[in-house]
Order: C-alpha cells, then structure tokens, then sequence
C-alpha cells in the first residue's frame, strides 16, 4: 500500500472507531434494566457517548491542522472539544462518585410512585418518591414492573446509588 491508500484505510478504521464508541454505549443504554446491578454501566453510557464525540473531534482536529487555515475554525474546533468534554465530564461526575462510595441501604417510608412522559409521549419515565429513614425525602429511577408492584406499598427497604438515584435492589 502507498502512503495514500495508507491514510485512507487508517481514515476509515478511525471513523468505525468513533461509530462503535458512539453507538455501543447508545445500545448498552437501551438494552440494560433501569433498576439491577448494572445501572451504573447504563448511567454511564451518556458520559461516554460526550466524550468519545469530544475524542473524535480532538483527534480529527490535529489530523486536519494546518497552520494556513482559518484559525477561527481552528478555535471553534477546540471549543467544541471542550464542551463536549465538559459535559461528558458534567453526566459523569455521579457514576464516579457512587462507583467512589458505593450503596447505601435506605428504609422509604410514605412511598409515592409516579411516572413522567418523555419525548412526545412515547416513552415514560418511572420514579419512586418517599421519606428516606425518616428523614429526608428521596426520589429514585425504576422500572415499570416495579412502578406496578410498588404502587400499593407503604414501606420499603432498598440499595441505591444516592447520586445517580438508581435502585440495584428492593430488600
């Protein structure tokens, strides 16, 4: 292979990398239970998905530098690095600190359940709201079939992530 052939096939494996970098985590997302063991994977598929997309622009930008373009696209280039830096960091920041500290074990009393429609009504949303130990209020993510067995019970106990608010187990 010549140096330009080199370049295209080098080209074409990058971009398949970023596309499974992307689209990976958007699977993962959506074939993982909203409550279980795994939701700190699912939580952290969106931080990914930001920065993969911050990595493929970094990297398409160095790749593309040349010192007679534009430096104007040259500096929105590196701002859009670091916002979509920013925000993998900012949908991140709760995965690593429940991954730092781990669970806790909560009794929720005064237990409400309730639902959310998302984008034009498509998709729901579910959540448990209730008083945690007696003390605070607390409001968590689950799943359907738990939003149908729990809507007639007044006390629970439960493991949760607190930042992510993201049930792994009823107890």
């Amino acid at each position: 292979m010549s140096g330009p052939e080199k370049k295209k096939t080098a080209t074409k494996i990058y971009h398949y990398i970023f596309w499974a970098l992307i689209l990976v985590p958007v699977a993962v997302a959506a074939i993982f239970p909203v409550t279980g063991p795994y939701v700190l994977l699912d939580e952290g598929c969106v931080a990914l998905v930001f920065l993969a997309a911050a990595l493929y622009l970094a990297i398409f930008l160095c790749q593309s530098f040349d010192k007679r373009k534009k430096k104007r696209a040259l500096i929105i280039g590196i701002v859009c690095v670091l916002i979509f830096s920013l925000l993998g960091f900012w949908f991140g920041r709760n995965v690593v600190l429940d991954g730092v500290q781990g669970t806790q074990i909560v009794t929720v009393t005064d237990i409400e359940v309730g639902k959310r429609l998302g984008n034009k009504g498509r998709r729901a949303d579910y959540f448990l709201s209730g008083t945690a130990n007696g003390q605070n209020q607390i409001q968590v993510k689950i799943s359907r079939k738990d939003y149908d067995r729990l809507g007639k019970i007044d006390r629970i106990a439960m493991e949760y992530y607190p930042h992510t608010r993201r049930v792994v187990r009823f107890l």
